[in-house]
């Protein structure tokens, strides 16, 4: 865990910026993508800092379902009554495993932000597929929608690809500047430990995320989202919202998007608060079976 913590933030005047840009994100996955274009709409300029040698994250490794529901048309055409308040009533029940844990005030806005989702994604080149199943007791299934695959993925052939391609395409048509093979390591703010976040340090990864020593400033001049994919892999981190998630656990796809907790470490040093971002296990399906770790 030690060598995941990001050096002290030096003071804004002592940084040489090396690139600037209204916005930030860190990490090119299923959650810095659409911040990055949401960002964009708003007339943002977005630079968009990424580890791997593509984007996607673990979302281009999945087999691309999403939870959306809420009544959009292809729920309808298929007969299945849904509303922003059954899609809260479903994931905020304490029977539920997969959404027990989950803040209230947060799986409210979900729910309330369902369909504008299923149309903002639809716009921005997602294709979808299929709702996937059929409702069981806990309607764990009635919101699952399948996206259509990227065709000619060269990455993994499944979905995934049909959520983050579309996405990265969409972003760059708008002018986003995705910078890949690149870790950041510190989130500066104009004091170390006061004042408004000012940009970020990344270092230049190789194609094993190993460091090659050439680091890069970027400026934020409006602000930073972080985006980075969590804390799966750092087993230090994690056992401090769960004892039971010991080394014996292995986080699916690490080998191809490493979670080390490098984003949640650095804004903790400037002070951000982790309130329900806890790592907890779903204890639904095989989110924590046999050694593997969802």
């Amino acid at each position: 865990a030690a060598a995941t913590l990001p050096t002290q933030p030096a003071q804004a005047q002592e940084i040489r910026w090396d690139r600037e840009a209204d916005v930030v994100v860190l990490g090119a996955g299923a959650g810095g993508l659409p911040a990055a274009i949401a960002a964009r709409e708003k007339g943002a300029s977005v630079i968009i800092v990424e580890m791997n040698f593509d984007i996607g994250g673990r979302a281009m490794m999945s087999f691309g379902g999403l939870y959306i529901g809420g009544g959009n048309r292809m729920q309808k055409a298929i007969g299945v009554q849904d509303s922003p308040d059954a899609v809260f009533a479903d994931w905020a029940r304490p029977e539920k495993p997969m959404g027990r844990y989950s803040d209230r005030a947060m799986v409210r806005t979900y729910a309330d932000n369902n369909l504008e989702l299923f149309d903002w994604l639809e716009k921005h080149g997602v294709k979808w597929e299929a709702y996937r199943g059929t409702p069981d007791r806990l309607n764990r299934v009635r919101t699952r929608l399948n996206v259509v695959a990227w065709p000619n993925e060269v990455t993994n052939p499944s979905r995934g690809s049909g959520y983050v391609r579309p996405l990265a395409q969409t972003a760059r048509q708008m002018g986003v500047d995705i910078i890949l093979k690149h870790r950041m390591t510190t989130i500066h703010r104009e004091q170390p430990l006061s004042g408004r976040v000012t940009g970020i340090t990344a270092i230049e990864v190789d194609d094993n995320f190993q460091p090659t020593g050439k680091t890069i400033n970027i400026r934020a001049r409006k602000g930073i989202v972080v985006a980075t994919g969590g804390s799966a892999d750092n087993v230090q981190f994690r056992t401090m919202f769960d004892v039971r998630l010991t080394e014996e656990y292995q986080a699916e796809n690490s080998g191809w998007s490493k979670r080390n907790a490098d984003g949640e470490i650095a804004a903790m040093q400037i002070g951000a608060s982790l309130g329900a971002t806890a790592c907890q296990p779903t204890q639904d399906d095989n989110q924590i079976n046999k050694g593997r770790m969802g």
